[in-house]
């Protein structure tokens, strides 16, 4: 008498003896699990977001109902190929070390739609439509677009992506946006929200290094961990409160860095006109750092 949600719904409507959805599923995770995205396939419903996307051009989950049994088992390699193939290049060409990291996480729906493919078929696309794919992204993420109506979002992606996969002309990146000049000052850093990780996604992709040193700082650890400890202040908290700054300055995005540990540790407490005796003693190394 219990009633099925949607995926055990759909797994007894796809069932033969050759093919257990559930079980597929469970693969799905433990592949994800060594990108690092296990959370992905803990999430049961972006992934039949994805699967809807990419076998109806819908994402609500609902519409697999209506799909014929036997296409969803056929199809389901390209399922999983897809959601691999955008979780890839979340992580090699944005940094996108796991899911806590996505700003949002249905942007990953519209993406494994591009990346669906059977098995043994790649999916090859040009240096423009790259370009294409990373301004989506960008401009996704700072302007907050899936905040707001994300079911007409996500569509509206859906088919720019069909679009610009098979050559067509799309709107994929046509999106309106305008960064203020006090968008870095007047967000406060908050690891949980959308504006601050995709602050922080901006930061790891323009390779920081260290004040002190000048090497690369390591961000895999520090995306692995992400957590409010590996990021910190320039101007530091506690001389900024000992002159009676308020909070929210303190706080905003444009008072935060990737610094290394050791070098935060350095630093301490003291203002930057001190520390900068310590950082590394190369006017032109230190304008990179600082860029």
């Amino acid at each position: 008498g219990m009633e099925l949600d949607t995926l055990q719904l759909l797994s007894a409507w796809t069932w033969n003896e050759d093919f257990d959805l559930l079980d597929a599923f469970h693969d799905l995770k433990d592949e994800l699990e060594e990108f690092g995205f296990a959370s992905v396939g803990e999430d049961t419903n972006l992934i039949l977001r994805c699967a809807s996307a990419i076998l109806t051009g819908d994402s609500s989950p609902d519409r697999l109902i209506d799909t014929n049994g036997a296409k969803v088992r056929e199809s389901f390699p390209s399922v999983k190929n897809g959601i691999l193939g955008a979780i890839d290049f979340f992580r090699n060409q944005l940094k996108v070390a796991n899911l806590k990291c996505l700003p949002f996480s249905a942007l990953l729906t519209p993406l494994s739609v591009f990346f669906a493919e059977p098995d043994g078929k790649d999916v090859t696309y040009s240096a423009a439509t790259h370009q294409i794919i990373k301004r989506w992204f960008w401009k996704s993420c700072f302007s907050r677009r899936y905040t707001s109506q994300p079911k007409k979002t996500t569509q509206r992606d859906i088919q720019a992506f069909k679009n610009l996969k098979v050559g067509l002309k799309s709107n994929l990146d046509d999106i309106a946006i305008d960064i203020t000049e006090d968008f870095f000052t007047k967000n406060v850093f908050k690891i949980s929200s959308s504006t601050t990780k995709t602050f922080i996604l901006m930061l790891v992709n323009s390779r920081p290094r260290s004040l002190v040193s000048g090497s690369d700082v390591d961000v895999d650890k520090v995306l692995q961990k992400y957590n409010r400890g590996e990021f910190h202040h320039l101007f530091p908290k506690s001389y900024l409160s000992d002159n009676y700054i308020d909070d929210d300055k303190i706080n905003c995005l444009a008072n935060f860095a990737i610094i290394s540990g050791a070098d935060n540790r350095k630093i301490s407490k003291k203002k930057p006109s001190d520390y900068r005796n310590l950082c590394i003693n190369n006017a032109d190394t230190m304008q990179e750092i600082l860029e």
